[in-house]
């Protein structure tokens, strides 16, 4: 009963304010998901791939509610699609965020424009993408955001249940924002205009030849 309050109060209007600090994948690191650095999986398996996994974090973000109270909650993506013939499900309620001081917590909140937490169904030849709000203990949201956590994640395909740990690390720069950032950087520089009436007149061997 208190999971479903909590997401209908996300629903009514709990936000997210900003966020701080950075994490990215410690492995698997090789796929972005908006705009950030993701882990990236195959589902069941690399060598029975009927989907895939995507698993990116939005860092510390701050989330106020109706009444104006607020608290800091680690802010991940995950993106599930499904390219075989079974169903993949994903229970928001199973998903686990791991501190380095072994304390496991619960997503608080959850939102999906496609689908209805808690339990997020992709069927064959879709995907779909939850975002997840894991509430820091007070003892941690008054002093400073954890350096490091790790995501014990769990998704069904069909009647086979596969779960992973993703570890995350803080760092000062995502890739993948830093890459944005610079080809954005180079979009902005002034371009250079060749006069077409520059150069030779034509295409062909030159006049003096040897």
């Amino acid at each position: 009963m208190r999971k479903q309050l909590a997401l209908i109060l996300f629903a009514a209007g709990v936000a997210a304010c900003g966020s701080t600090s950075t994490y990215i994948p410690e492995e698997q690191a090789t796929a972005t998901l908006g705009g950030r650095t993701a882990a990236a999986y195959s589902l069941p398996s690399n060598q029975n791939k009927q989907g895939g996994l995507r698993l990116a974090s939005y860092g510390v973000s701050e989330l106020k509610q109706n009444d104006d109270e607020s608290l800091k909650a680690i802010h991940l993506r995950m993106a599930v699609s499904d390219s075989g013939t079974q169903p993949v499900t994903l229970d928001t309620r199973e998903q686990r965020l791991q501190l380095p001081d072994g304390r496991q917590l619960a997503p608080a909140y959850a939102t999906s424009k496609a689908s209805a937490p808690p339990l997020i169904q992709v069927t064959p030849g879709s995907s779909r993408t939850v975002d997840l709000f894991f509430p820091l203990p007070p003892d941690i949201a008054e002093e400073s955001n954890p350096g490091q956590f790790d995501v014990i994640w769990r998704v069904d395909v069909g009647n086979q249940t596969v779960t992973q740990v993703t570890p995350f690390d803080q760092v000062s720069v995502d890739p993948a924002v830093a890459r944005q950032e610079l080809a954005e950087d180079i979009m902005d520089e002034d371009a250079y205009i060749i006069d077409p009436a520059w150069g030779p007149a034509g295409i062909g061997a030159p006049a003096w030849g040897w």
